[in-house]
């Protein structure tokens, strides 16, 4: 037919010739579905079928209430997602402030904590550009921070060491503050004043950390321990001339025993004063022993050697023997540390000797051990963020500097105008003032805006490569947790497969039960 110049098709359909070809349909299907599955296990049918009754009377009530509301959801979707994408974008903007906030007080802390490097060691503009540069390199590729590292330059400035040597030593107190899980500030305190004592210099401070972690790690003592123990002995075993590796071996040998940090310092101390000037039953009991601190030319022996003697002589008398002619060289309080030393089996203190003077390389190797892990790897990963924190600083420090300096000289002005033209003078001045702030800030930014963006690119690639390096330790743990997955369901996949085909069995089982009746429910919806 044609209507307003249209032609218009007309079907008319016979709803109740639809109806019963629905039904033959539906009946239809029900007996195809019902053919392969004669051998569902009855005990649990009952139950399938009722679930299937509920799915389509579900799918029923659904289909004729759906047409209606499916504009209303897509409506209101649509609304609440677009609400959403604000409030993200208000959260993200929130968090960049944020984030860029904490960065700025990071790098004026590190700045801060550099300038007091630059005070006391007397460091040069270029020397501190240099130490600077080294604090955030080794903060990017180490587990200690860029802050970190600034603080341990802080205490090798106080140590009087200038800023080459601070850049010479800082890797192997680096290492040594790795490789003990010491904090790196107390690493950095014991090294220099223990290198101090010694009378060694800064280019030895990583053979120095290499004795200490292994002394440490072959012995029953650690870093810090050790530390407390050089506070007491280390100024006179420097006055003698003996090295790091025979105090370290006497140190460990009493740590066996017991006797550490202070109470091995002021012990080894004794020891070694009454040696140096013994008294006259110590004396006696030396030359008993065939014992002197010198040799037949004067020179001061060994400590190594000196030890030697003593375990020989002392090690072969009684119990009785031993204490009382320890208790004469050493005195009371140190007589314990003595008995340590000599009493030691001749294969633990061998074995500790040969370690410790073959300890070249030791807190390198055992720094990477202590790093080679989940923990590491995030510690890591810590330490680029914050190198990630100081290049948005740089990138922000010009114009900060230079709005702060805007800020003073507007608050003096206004104070001026405050003290000579009252209130009114003070707001007048105070508008005039913000105004120019304002063209000035700008005007700034725009100016540093080159170097802000250099920076954000620098900071993004440090950013990447950092965490290039430290998440390969992350993937790494996927294997193994896909792995665990893997083996639990295999160990229980009997009961899986079991309860699986139960469950996929009473559902369809159910199901035949509506089957007939879902050509008449999309009948109904058309």
């Amino acid at each position: 037919m044609s209507v307003d110049g249209k032609v218009v098709y007309q079907v008319e359909v016979d709803s109740k010739d639809a109806e019963n070809q629905a039904k033959k349909a539906g009946e239809k299907l029900a007996d195809e579905l019902e053919k392969p599955l004669n051998d569902v296990p009855k005990e649990f049918s009952e139950k399938g079928k009722q679930s299937g009754k509920n799915f389509g009377k579900n799918v029923k009530d659904g289909s004729q209430s759906g047409a209606t509301g499916f504009k209303g959801i897509w409506t209101g979707a649509a609304r609440a997602i677009g609400q959403e994408i604000v409030n993200l974008g208000k959260e993200a903007v929130q968090a960049i402030g944020e984030f860029v906030k904490a960065s700025v007080e990071i790098g004026m802390g590190f700045e801060a904590t550099m300038s007091e490097v630059k005070a006391i060691s007397g460091a040069s503009s270029d020397q501190l550009a240099q130490l600077t540069a080294q604090a955030k390199e080794l903060g990017a590729t180490t587990k200690f921070s860029a802050t970190e590292v600034a603080e341990g330059f802080t205490y090798m400035a106080m140590a009087g060491w200038d800023a080459q040597k601070m850049m010479d030593g800082m890797p192997g107190i680096l290492n040594l503050a790795a490789a003990s899980g010491e904090d790196l500030a107390l690493v950095s305190d014991i090294v220099t004043d223990a290198l101090t004592a010694f009378g060694l210099k800064a280019e030895d401070a990583a053979h120095f950390s290499d004795v200490l972690a292994k002394a440490s790690s072959s012995s029953n003592t650690n870093v810090a321990l050790m530390g407390e123990t050089f506070q007491y002995v280390a100024p006179v075993a420097g006055a003698l001339g003996y090295n790091i590796e025979d105090v370290a071996t006497a140190i460990g040998l009493m740590a066996n025993s017991g006797i550490k940090g202070s109470q091995a310092g002021t012990q080894l101390r004794a020891i070694l004063s009454r040696l140096t000037a013994p008294t006259e039953d110590a004396q006696a009991a030396l030359d008993s022993l065939g014992i002197s601190l010198t040799t037949d030319s004067g020179q001061i022996k060994a400590l190594s050697t000196l030890m030697d003697e003593m375990r020989k002589s002392l090690g072969g008398l009684s119990e009785a023997e031993q204490t009382q002619l320890a208790t004469t060289i050493a005195g009371q309080e140190a007589m314990s540390g003595l008995l340590a030393i000599v009493n030691a089996s001749e294969e633990d203190y061998q074995k500790l000797v040969e370690q410790i003077y073959s300890a070249d390389g030791a807190a390198e190797q055992m720094a990477a051990t202590m790093q080679d892990n989940l923990q590491g790897a995030f510690t890591t990963l810590d330490s680029t963020v914050e190198g990630f924190r100081l290049a948005i600083f740089d990138g922000l420090e010009g114009p900060l500097k230079e709005l702060a300096g805007l800020a003073t000289d507007a608050i003096r002005e206004i104070t001026v105008a405050l003290e000579t033209e009252g209130i009114a003078g003070a707001l007048s001045a105070a508008t005039k003032i913000g105004t120019r702030l304002i063209l000035d800030l700008l005007q700034a930014i725009v100016q540093n805006l080159p170097q802000m963006l250099l920076a954000g690119v620098q900071l993004i690639t440090s950013l990447a490569e950092g965490l290039s390096g430290s998440l390969n330790l992350v993937f790494a743990q996927i294997p193994l947790l896909i792995q665990g997955l893997l083996q639990a369901i295999i160990s229980n996949l009997p009961q899986l497969i079991t309860a699986g085909i139960e469950l996929i069995g009473a559902l369809i089982s159910g199901i035949i039960q509506i089957v007939p009746q879902i050509p008449m429910i999309f009948y109904n919806l058309v």
